[in-house]
């Protein structure tokens, strides 16, 4: 669990505006990602910052780490997770003559990019995003794992690039201003409403995400962006029981390699937590589950992408799957919020248009081995969706809501080897038995108990006090009286008739009521200039 930060100038200084304490309070917006240690590096027209809960080598791991020849610096490193193949790594490149004065994870990826260059991401297992800067041919390249379970995100500001783990760390830096314009205002709902991630974007205008299963290389050239990893239609020639156990074969590997890696006991450090929209009182539920588990862990194993490699959740069916839209966009019953905002600006956002947009955009990324039959491209596409777009969504949730109370977050059924096999099932043997994830099921029969063998999925629950309602309500009515930053986005008619909707089935009044107070604490914490 840690956090990076830095700037890159390129023209000999560091960007505009960069003051000496610039390095230090960028890194202290993450202090909630690494509580155990801080660093700063500083060296021409390059920072870097990183803060560090330690879980290999607590001493030998501390960054940002450099590389020096002839007495100058060749490389500079932050690197934030964990790589669960460090051991056989080292031992790799100790036969290429690199030599280790630690254990950590992170200096295996420091001689990793020393020997392999942008080739090295493709070696590496695990959760992870790190920045490493060449001062020589003058090169910045920025990582991000290939799910993107770690977060990265930059800025490029005139000549010079501003990057850190979270969107609140590069704004920190004086260059980097935060602006919200009408495709920052789509990501910022859809992210939440109904849950439609944008790979590499982000709310911010000029603020970009590094995408998941990307390399990023900055020069005084520009920027250039290239996947070393994606999703990849492969044949699939396993019987079911081979299946079977070529699923558990790779779970329990997943799972091992994981927990080597958890024997750490970090203070927690409770910090902001979300840098988008909340999905409410499901977000509530999740963190005080993670809260609860730090009081005496400070890292966990979850299940997040299960569903969405196993076929877990309802849309996982051939009627949706064929459809024109995300698999989960009509059944998830997220409900459609604009309606909440102003009449102009709910026109010029013409949110509608814009996911059909996307969701063409998505389609086209996806391959289908030829003889591929209509209904299993079709529910072969909604996974690859499903992974790609609805996923980083509730990664996302799960880095910033664990990161806030300092809880590690490991993920296993994300392991790219499990993750390759099981993407390429075909969908008879996934649901074999009529159920949902029945190969999983079937996978890990022998290791549950027959009631959570059986169950079938549910949320996280929702708070059903009606106290709760009542206080959204009274917060709503506060708000418009005291016509917070929210008010100009919004059309505070349709707000307050919102006020006297009836509770019951219809989920929108609760949604809605959510979605106007957090949208109005987004923009109280972010003070953006609004260009829309």
């Amino acid at each position: 669990m840690c956090g990076l930060v830095g700037y890159i100038g390129f023209a000999g200084h560091p960007p505009r505006g960069t003051e000496d304490t610039s390095l230090k309070e960028m890194t202290e917006t993450l202090a909630c990602r690494g509580p155990d240690a801080s660093a700063v590096w500083a060296e021409g027209s390059a920072g870097l910052g990183h803060t560090r809960l330690a879980t290999v080598d607590l001493v030998g791991g501390r960054q940002p780490m450099t590389l020096a020849r002839d007495g100058r610096t060749v490389l500079a490193v932050a690197f934030t997770g964990e790589v669960y193949n460090h051991a056989g790594l080292r031992s790799e490149l100790t036969a290429l003559g690199h030599r280790f004065t630690s254990r950590s994870d992170s200096e295996v990826v420091l001689h990793a990019i020393d020997a392999w260059g942008e080739e090295a991401p493709a070696r590496l297992e695990g959760m992870f995003a790190y920045a490493a800067w060449e001062p020589g041919p003058r090169r910045l390249t920025l990582v991000r794992d290939r799910f993107g379970i770690k977060p990265l995100s930059y800025a490029r500001t005139g000549d010079a690039a501003v990057f850190g783990s979270e969107p609140k760390a590069v704004l920190a830096h004086p260059a980097v201003t935060a602006r919200l314009d009408l495709d920052g205002l789509r990501e910022l709902l859809l992210s939440a409403h109904p849950m439609i991630n944008t790979p590499g974007r982000s709310a911010f205008a000029g603020l970009r995400e590094v995408a998941p299963g990307t390399v990023v290389t900055v020069t005084p050239e520009g920027v250039r962006t290239r996947r070393y990893w994606s999703l990849t239609p492969v044949e699939h020639g396993d019987d079911l029981p081979t299946t079977v156990a070529r699923v558990r074969e790779l779970l329990e590997e997943a799972v091992t390699g994981q927990l080597a890696l958890a024997d750490p006991d970090g203070r927690a450090r409770v910090g902001h937590l979300r840098d988008g929209l909340t999905l409410g009182d499901f977000d509530t539920s999740l963190l005080q589950l993670y809260r609860a588990v730090r009081e005496d862990f400070p890292v966990t194993l979850a299940g997040d992408g299960a569903d969405e490699l196993f076929g877990g959740y309802r849309w996982f069916t051939p009627r949706t799957a064929v459809g024109e839209s995300f698999p989960w966009d009509s059944v998830l019953d997220r409900a459609d919020l604009t309606r909440l905002l102003d009449p102009a600006l709910a026109a010029a956002l013409d949110l509608p248009a814009h996911r059909a947009e996307l969701h063409r955009a998505a389609c086209a990324e996806i391959e289908h081995l030829p003889g591929t039959s209509p209904a299993e491209a079709a529910l072969r596409r909604a996974s690859h969706l499903n992974l790609t777009r609805f996923l980083p969504c509730l990664l996302d949730r799960a880095d910033r809501l664990g990161m806030g109370v300092g809880l590690e977050v490991r993920v296993p059924f994300l392991d790219h080897h499990l993750v390759e096999y099981v993407f390429n099932t075909p969908w008879e043997l996934k649901t074999f038995d009529g159920r949902e994830k029945s190969l999983l099921r079937a996978a890990v029969t022998d290791l549950l108990p027959g009631p959570v063998l059986t169950r079938r999925k549910s949320p996280y629950p929702m708070v059903r006090d009606p106290a709760y309602r009542l206080a959204l309500t009274a917060q709503v009515g506060r708000l418009l009286t005291e016509a917070g930053p929210a008010t100009d986005l919004l059309d505070v008619t349709a707000v307050r008739g919102l006020l006297l909707e009836p509770t019951g089935a219809d989920r929108f009044p609760r949604e809605g009521l959510e979605l106007v107070l957090d949208l109005d604490h987004w923009l109280r914490a972010h003070r953006p200039a609004l260009l829309l």
